[in-house]
């Protein structure tokens, strides 16, 4: 083959030509690629943030009322009401154990007979002393617990822990 031929030469410019666009073809493209693949991520975490406080929100707002209703039981002392509305609180979708702790962080009522009579720490491991507002405590599974305080008119009467796993919805 002769490398001063005019021909030749010109296969040769135009294969090198071709080799360097498709290098900055692929360069570009590679690019866009790990842009795009940044971009996904990030609505993707955003998505996960909405939804997880979405779903805290709504935690709350059904929990209020809940613990309204238990109040009320509490201060009659009507435990067979409140072991119903336990019971009735854990067949939700989403709900997996419902736990009513007095104020010797004894659990009281529990939708789990097992866990009746046993310390809180035994059963849950969030801290629950000094605790005046509810908390929503999550785990890296998506699950959540709900801890939130029984409160009379000047004292604590007691507190609700709600278990929450979202994969079981």
């Amino acid at each position: 083959m002769d490398f001063s031929d005019p021909t030749v030469i010109m296969l040769i410019v135009l294969a090198v030509g071709l080799l360097v666009l498709m290098l900055i073809i692929y360069g570009t493209m590679s690019k866009k690629v790990t842009e795009s693949k940044r971009l996904s991520d990030e609505a993707i975490k955003k998505a996960d943030d909405s939804i997880r406080e979405r779903t805290n929100n709504l935690l709350r707002l059904s929990t209020i009322p809940f613990l309204w209703a238990v109040r009320s039981e509490l201060q009659r002392e009507n435990y067979l009401e409140l072991e119903q509305y336990l019971h009735q609180f854990v067949r939700e979708k989403g709900v997996t154990q419902v736990a009513l702790i007095g104020t010797d962080n004894v659990i009281r009522l529990a939708s789990d007979k097992k866990h009746e009579g046993r310390p809180y720490n035994e059963i849950f491991k969030e801290d629950i002393s000094g605790l005046d507002n509810m908390v929503i405590h999550e785990k890296e599974n998506g699950q959540k617990l709900i801890i939130a305080p029984v409160t009379g008119i000047n004292d604590r009467l007691a507190t609700v822990a709600i278990a929450y796993d979202p994969n079981e919805l």
